[in-house]
């Protein structure tokens, strides 16, 4: 299985969610923020970790970095629509540990742990909003195959 993969069935479980139009959450397409409605999540790719198991088996932990946006209105709404959107995104990946069952390698699915908001200013005339970046963490198992292995 591919990062790629992985990354594109987390953007469809929140894009799934009732508070995102498909449009208002991209893989690291930031022109959403001027053209959708908030909140918007933009996904970016994070570190990953390769695990030793066996000479065959292998654990590779992705991370996939969750740009969490709300418009800035000044009221303090965004505050709570912020934290409202930070927990269901949250609850989503605890009830889908397997991304919806995309493999049987694919386990473990969760928010990690996530920075606090910030005010973000977009280039060129564009809006204010908050944001919170949040770390997605996916374990994969996988066996090694070719070379050696062949």
């Amino acid at each position: 299985m591919s990062y790629a993969t992985i990354a594109a069935r987390a953007q469809s479980l929140i894009q799934a969610l009732a508070a995102y139009d498909s449009a208002d959450v991209t893989r690291g397409d930031w022109r959403v923020l001027e053209r959708g409605s908030p909140p918007y999540v933009v996904l970016r790719s994070g570190g990953f970790i390769n695990e030793f198991r066996t000479p065959t088996r292998r654990q590779r932990t992705w991370t996939i970095l969750l740009e969490l946006y709300e418009r800035m209105v000044g009221d303090g709404t965004e505050e709570t629509n912020l934290e409202t959107s930070r927990q269901n995104l949250i609850v989503l990946f605890d009830q889908n540990p397997t991304l919806n069952a995309l493999s049987a390698d694919v386990t473990g699915a969760h928010i990690e742990g996530g920075d606090e908001p910030v005010v973000a200013y977009q280039d060129k005339g564009g809006g204010v909003f908050l944001l919170q970046i949040m770390r997605l963490s996916v374990k994969e198992q996988y066996t090694v195959t070719g070379g050696q292995y062949a």
